[in-house]
């Protein structure tokens, strides 16, 4: 559940966190969202953040790819992937992370340094919506990456979101932060993981074998 996630932490107070994670599911808080069988047509869940991986493909950081996928009433109403602004010279542009290159030293020394000059995938989705933001958090968003703490409070500022469905963790001592302020905000927690057999499956166009009549 854990791998490729960032472990910028102590090992006791890492092992200690990820118990902790661990609980949040044991208990319901976060719930996983299965996935469903190999030729089957897609859930609602799977077709939306199948989508919000194929749009990180946009993204324009080194180290993280992130996309975003805004949902109300089972539509799309807003979508982003994460990077620079587009009067901006994107890493990808320069050749280089920024934040390496303005401060001298490895991406994973300058966590929160406040020098990354990209712009996250959730808020860009949020900033390219095709209406005016529900104020009633109906809406649902499709994450690929966990959102970082800042995100976390921004979303929770809009009154738009009233639930994150996340495929991947990226921070663990971020996640704690942003489970707090999301959980105060009563925004609901999924996780659904897709795997690189069952993404192709639901994007590879061909005739599924089997048909699954729930939405």
């Amino acid at each position: 559940m854990f791998e490729g996630i960032k472990q910028n932490l102590p090992k006791e107070t890492l092992e200690e966190t990820l118990r902790n994670v661990q609980y949040l599911f044991d208990t319901g808080f976060i719930k996983e969202i299965p996935q469903r069988k190999i030729g089957e047509r897609s859930s609602w869940d799977e077709f939306h953040m199948a989508k919000a991986r194929l749009i990180s493909g946009r993204a324009t950081c080194f180290h993280i790819k992130s996309g975003s996928v805004i949902v109300n009433d089972k539509r799309v109403i807003g979508e982003g992937y994460n990077g620079a602004p587009s009067d901006n010279e994107s890493c990808i542009e320069m050749g280089q992370c920024y934040k390496e290159k303005v401060s001298g030293k490895r991406y994973e020394d300058t966590m929160n340094s406040g020098l990354c000059r990209g712009v996250h995938s959730e808020m860009n989705a949020y900033f390219n919506m095709l209406i005016s933001p529900p104020k009633d958090r109906s809406s649902i968003l499709y994450n690929t990456v966990f959102p970082c703490h800042t995100c976390s409070k921004n979303l929770v500022a809009t009154r738009t979101i009233g639930e994150i469905v996340f495929g991947s963790f990226y921070d663990l001592k971020e996640f704690q932060g942003s489970v707090r302020q999301l959980s105060e905000a009563h925004i609901k927690l999924s996780y659904l993981p897709l795997s690189e057999e069952r993404y192709f499956d639901i994007t590879n166009g061909k005739k599924h074998t089997s048909s699954n009549p729930a939405g």
